[in-house]
């Protein structure tokens, strides 16, 4: 079975010339390189599509985990104190000592 499909290319339009000139120096039928082109073409959709999938899969499932993981703490709308970082070496030495001996305190 065999389907017929026209091309119509207003050569005053670049695009047209290009593709025009492109189909012309090919070396194969304008019939053999559409249907390789269209084939490209179409696996890079798909290719695209899957990668697109994938990766909107990727993120629910880590949104997913971060809401499992820190739900209550995301959602309260509560404040939550963070340490300040250090200034200097002697702060840092001095709050380390403190954190190590409360944490030998606790045993």
């Amino acid at each position: 079975m065999i389907k017929n499909i026209k091309v119509r290319l207003n050569l005053d339009k670049e695009e047209h010339r290009r593709a025009y000139e492109i189909l012309s120096h090919s070396g194969k039928s304008i019939s053999q390189f559409v249907i390789a082109a269209v084939n490209r073409y179409g696996g890079y959709l798909s290719g695209e599509e899957e990668k697109e999938q994938m990766l909107q899969k990727i993120s629910e499932t880590v949104r997913g985990t971060i809401l499992q993981m820190f739900g209550a703490a995301l959602t309260s709308g509560q404040a939550y104190p963070v340490m300040k970082k250090p200034e200097d070496s002697a702060e840092i030495a001095e709050e380390s000592g403190a954190i190590a001996d409360d944490f030998l305190e606790n045993f």
